[in-house]
Formats: C-alpha cells, structure tokens, sequence
C-alpha cells in the first residue's frame, strides 16, 4: 500500500512540476495570458497544480510530513501576507464590477499560488532546472522579438496583428507582448535571472556562457523595444550588479572593484547618448520639462483623485477603468465659476493607471497598501539577509551550504528591483504571466532561504 502511495506521490510531484512550466512558458509566449480566453485556460493549470499539491498534502499523513517542506521561514512569510489577501478578498466581495474585481484579486492571489507550489513541492534540483528553463524560455522569447523585428518590423504579434501605434515614429520590438514595454519588462526578468548565475559563487560554466548569451540577448531586445522605463531600470539593474558583482573581495578591492565598474558603465551611458540613435532620440522626445502635460502623468493624477474620494479602503479591486471618466479630467477645473479643467483626457481610455503602486492605492486604499508593504517587506528583507550570509562564507572561505543557492536568491532580488522601480511608470505586475514567473522566482529564492536557514540552525545547535 505504500509502495503505491509512493508512486502515486511521485507521479503527482512530477505532474505538478510540468503543469507550472505549462504555466509559465505557456502564458509568456501567449499574449502574457492578457486577454480573458488566455487568463482562464492558464489559470485552470494553475488550479489543476494546486490541486495536485492538496492531494501530496493529504498524502503527508500517511507517508511523512518531511516529504513537502514547509519551513518555518515560509510559514512566518505567509503568514506576514495572508492579512492582505483576506482584505483583498473581502474588498473583491464589495466590488460594484466583479470580473474586473475578480480579475484584480486572482492577479494578487495566484503569483502567491505559484510561489508556494514551488516551495512545497520541488526538490533543490527541480528549482535549479526550472531557473535554467525559465532563462531559455525568456531567451527564446527575445529572440523571436528580435526576428520579429528586423524582419516584420513588428507588425504581428504571433499570428495577430500588432498595434500599429506604437511603431508610429519609431520601430519598437513587442515580442510576444503587445506592448513593447511590457515585451521589455520580462526581458528584465530574463537579464535578472542572467546577471544572478553571473553573479553566483558556484555556477557551472556552462550556465555562466548562457547566462552571458540571455544577457546580450535581454539587453539587445530591451534596446529595441525603446522602452524608456526599461532603460532606466536596466541601468539600475546594471549598477547594483556592479555593486554586488565584488562583495565577498576584501574591503580596499571591492571599493576599487565598483569604483572602476561604475566609472566604465558612466562611461558608456555617455558614450551611447553622444553616438545618439532612435532610441536616445525617443528619450529626448519626452516631455520632460511639461511632464504634468504627459498621458501617463495625468492617469497617475486622475488614480489619486479617485483615491482622495477612497482613502481608507479604496474605490474597490478593478474600479480605475470604470470610474476613468469621473476623474479624468485634470483637477484644476471649477464647474460653479465656469472654469474648464486646462486637461480633459478625454481622447483616450485608461484602462490602468501605468504605476502600479498608484494603482493599488487606489484601488485598495491605504489600508490595503500598508498590508501589501507588510507582506511585501519581510520577504525583501529574508532575502536579503540570506545574501548576506552567503557572502560572508564567501569572504571567509567558507564552504556554500547548497551550491547555486545564491544564484537563486540574488535573481530573485534583481527580479524584485526591477518590477520595484518599473511599476512606478507602467503595468506590468497587471499582465498575469510576468507576475506569475516573479511569483516562480521568488518561490525559488524562498525555498533556498529556508534551506539556508534551517541549515545554519542545525549547525549552530551542533558546531
């Protein structure tokens, strides 16, 4: 009987396992899962894992507990954003538009989904195949953006046609995103994952070469979207890999180390905005001395005017495009004096706010992006302190407690940057399958930080 528990426990690890590389390679090369005949079908794999995962956890009694580890760092996190997801939740139920609402909770509740199926049920060496798959999956996606292209100047996506807008003035890669910036902001992700194994102690070099071949192929496709959040996120990316890339070298090196680094990559910034080209031209087109005259500065505005009506809890989860035309107009307008607003928006729709932190303000009030911050931090900060740990045993000499483990929390990190700092100017955590590959990687940093942890308690116990 528990020979075939055993069987049946692995088959469903093993089927669990495929069903999120279904998940995650399937809704990035399918429109970001973006449309709802895409969003339902991935996200029906989603639940299907999931369900699979109960199954190996009413199993657990019967075969060991030890076999799906749940950790205590795991357990003390979840715990840390369960409160925002149950205000989440309840926010949901009060919504006036339950699909739009219904559609905004399941994109704050399934990248945690994605996460814990990760941590409780992959082994270190599936997490390792599955940071290695990620990276070739995102590496193909770039490449079909680069074929695309120079070859179709992007006027399909796939087998769809492309928005013709947005080669309008400049021929921007889209991938297979619609939108070239959001096309950009899962190249972030791949170039995270790249400059992490770059980055790691203990890499193969095999991995170290095609860690270096998703990083040219990130930063070719990202300069070929002309995403200028992009741009300025991948130069913050590269600055903090810059930082970090001598950190187990002795006091005096690493100084020397990033003040050479830093001054070479100053050197290129300045190199390429003298050489020029589309897109520092596109750069400089920005209205940056009129920037309050900008599209996406007034959706941010008219997102903190509704919020001023909300403050508390919100407008409620999936509102802002249903109230865009009560706030859209600029807020220096007097209907009792006869004055008209000096901006009316109205020649656009917004359907998101293009800063997802302004939006989750809105949306969820104060209330909910304080609990967001509290899930949000301890996480950041666990990470943080594994790394630093890590780097420790470096500078001694020390041997890694799990060779490749700070390859997977240092990607993580580097992903978390970069969704961070490009939100404030765009969307991409609402397109579902860059949240659900963020949620992957930081299931992965997490379960190498519980190992960590666990670990460096055991041999503090026995030394």
């Amino acid at each position: 009987m528990t020979t075939v528990l055993d069987r049946f426990d692995a088959w469903c690890g093993r089927a669990l396992l495929m069903l999120l590389l279904v998940l995650w390679c399937g809704a990035t090369w399918f429109f970001s899962a973006w449309e709802i005949w895409w969003f339902w079908p991935f996200a029906g794999v989603l639940f299907t894992a999931m369900g699979l995962l109960a199954l190996r956890l009413l199993m657990s009694s019967l075969l060991g507990a030890s076999r799906l580890s749940f950790s205590r760092l795991g357990r003390r996190l979840l715990l840390a954003y369960t409160p925002f997801l149950l205000y989440a939740l309840v926010r949901a139920i009060q919504a006036d538009v339950h699909f739009d609402a219904e559609r905004s909770l399941l994109l704050e509740v399934t990248p945690v989904m994605v996460a814990l199926a990760v941590i409780m049920s992959t082994t270190p060496d599936a997490q390792r195949r599955i940071t290695n798959i990620l990276g070739l999956n995102i590496a193909l996606i770039g490449l079909y953006g680069i074929v695309n292209h120079f070859a179709f100047h992007n006027a399909r996506v796939l087998w769809q046609p492309g928005f013709p807008e947005y080669q309008v003035g400049h021929f921007r890669a889209t991938g297979t995103y619609y939108c070239p910036d959001h096309f950009a902001g899962l190249l972030e992700l791949g170039l995270a994952l790249a400059l992490a194994a770059l980055l790691a102690r203990s890499v193969p070099r095999r991995i170290r070469l095609a860690a270096a071949v998703l990083a040219a192929i990130a930063l070719t496709g990202i300069v070929l979207s002309k995403s200028r959040g992009a741009g300025a996120v991948t130069l913050g990316m590269l600055t903090l890999a810059l930082w970090m890339a001598p950190g187990h070298l002795p006091s005096l090196k690493r100084w020397l180390w990033r003040s050479g680094g830093l001054a070479l990559l100053a050197g290129l910034v300045a190199v390429v905005i003298l050489v020029g080209g589309s897109y520092v031209e596109r750069f400089k087109g920005y209205p940056w001395r009129q920037i309050t005259l900008s599209d996406r500065y007034q959706m941010m505005e008219s997102g903190l005017r509704a919020w001023s009506e909300a403050r508390v809890f919100g407008i409620g989860p999936g509102m802002h495009p249903n109230v865009w035309w009560h706030v859209a107009a600029s807020g220096d307008g007097n209907r009792a004096k006869g004055i008209w607003p000096t901006q009316l928006n109205d020649t656009f729709h917004s359907y998101n706010v293009h800063n997802d932190w302004v939006q989750l303000l809105e949306e969820y009030g104060a209330i909910g992006f304080l609990l967001f911050l509290a899930a949000l931090v301890p996480i950041t900060v666990a990470l943080l302190a594994v790394r630093r740990r890590q780097l420790d045993r470096w500078r001694d000499g020390a041997p890694e407690l799990e060779p490749g483990a700070d390859r997977l929390v240092l990607g993580a990190l580097l992903a978390l940057f970069a969704m961070a700092i490009h939100s404030i100017g765009d969307f991409n955590l609402q397109l579902p399958a860059t949240t659900w590959v963020l949620g992957g990687l930081v299931g992965l940093a997490l379960a190498a930080a519980s190992r960590d942890q666990g670990r460096r308690r055991r041999h503090g116990r026995n030394p």
